[in-house]
Parts: C-alpha cells; sequence; structure tokens
C-alpha cells in the first residue's frame, strides 16, 4: 500500500480533472467538456460525487472542493424565488467562481449537484488548493 502523504500532488490541470471525471462515471475523456454537466451530460449521480470529492483529494493533495456546496446558507432565497442579500454575499466569498446571475435563473426544486460542470469542478479545485 502506498502512503499518499508521501507522494507529489499531480498539478490541477483541467485535463488532470477531466481524466478524474471520466474514470469516475465511466466516459470516455472526450466526453468531458469543459461545459459537460457531471450529472445530465456524463450521468453522475450523488455518490460519484462523493467518489470524486475523494480522487481530487487523493490526486491534488486538496481538501474536498464540494463541502461548501452543501452550505444551506448558500442556496437561501427569498419569498420571490430570488437569492437573499445573505446568500448571495456568501456565495462571493466561499464561491467566487459562480455566476450568481445563472443561479437566480434556476427555479423549482433545486440540487447543488446540478450546477456542477467539468469548468467548474476545475473552478472548485484551484479554490480549494488556494484555501
Amino acid at each position: 500500500m502506498t502512503d499518499t502523504s508521501q507522494t507529489i500532488p499531480r498539478p490541477i490541470t483541467m485535463l488532470a480533472v477531466r481524466e478524474l471525471i471520466a474514470e469516475c462515471v465511466g466516459v470516455e475523456l472526450e466526453e468531458v467538456t469543459p461545459t459537460a454537466r457531471f450529472t445530465d451530460d456524463l450521468g453522475g449521480e450523488s455518490i460519484d460525487v462523493i467518489d470524486l470529492a475523494f480522487r481530487l483529494e487523493k490526486a491534488f493533495h486538496i481538501k474536498s472542493p464540494f463541502k461548501a456546496l452543501n452550505n444551506d446558507e448558500l442556496w437561501e432565497r427569498d419569498a420571490s424565488g430570488r437569492l437573499t442579500p445573505g446568500a448571495q454575499e456568501l456565495i462571493r466569498t466561499k464561491l467566487p467562481f459562480l455566476n450568481i446571475a445563472q443561479l437566480e435563473s434556476a427555479t423549482g426544486a433545486f440540487s447543488p449537484i446540478s450546477l456542477l460542470t467539468t469548468e467548474l469542478i476545475y473552478q472548485m479545485s484551484l479554490h480549494a488548493a488556494a484555501n
């Protein structure tokens, strides 16, 4: 068994993230485009997000980049369905790469996992490495 604490982390590149996603959900690398949605386009499920988090942690020596998505305060909406000012501020500070305007257009039942694209996973990994 290899001691991962002694291994050198891989550089966080778009290609490296794409490879990990492809391995995780069992698709060809060519399918994992920057705009590919983890669930809708690549067939990933919530259990696959957990698997991917472990793969990212191991490969890049980072904490799970997805933990921030589980903060209910990030998704708090007012009576009209818009993100509250507090939620918008949290998103700006904790997940600055998320597009608030795009989040505002999401209506009905909302699942943070539905936001995950290859590009977003890459950005979240970079953010986790910097913090």
